[in-house]
C-alpha cells in the first residue's frame, strides 16, 4: 500500500567454481541500481522506503554474467497488501 516499504529479494544459485555475478534493479527501462554480487552473499535487494504513485510499475532484476543472464520481475502497485515472495531461482 502507498507509504509503506517494499523490499524485493533476488536469489541465485550458484555453481562452482563462482563467477563474477553482477546485478541491475530496473523501474520499466530506467536503472536504478547496478553492481557486482558480494561473494558471501547469493541475493540482492532493492527497497523502496515509502511507496508512492511514482513508485508503482514493473521492476526487474537482471543477472549477469559470462555464461549469461537471468531475471526476476516484479509488478508494484498501490493496492491492497498482499505477501507475495519470488520462488524462482536463477542459475548463472
Amino acid at each position: 500500500g502507498l507509504g509503506r516499504p517494499v523490499v524485493m529479494t533476488c536469489r541465485v544459485l550458484r555453481a562452482h567454481p563462482s563467477r563474477v555475478l553482477r546485478f541491475e534493479w530496473l523501474l520499466s527501462n530506467r536503472l536504478l541500481n547496478a553492481g557486482a554480487f558480494d561473494p558471501h552473499k547469493d541475493e540482492t535487494e532493492y527497497t523502496i522506503r515509502s511507496l508512492n504513485r511514482e513508485g508503482w510499475g514493473e521492476y526487474t532484476c537482471n543477472v549477469i554474467n559470462e555464461a549469461g543472464a537471468g531475471k526476476c520481475t516484479f509488478q508494484v502497485t498501490g493496492k491492497a497488501f498482499m505477501l507475495v515472495s519470488c520462488k524462482r531461482c536463477i542459475s548463472i
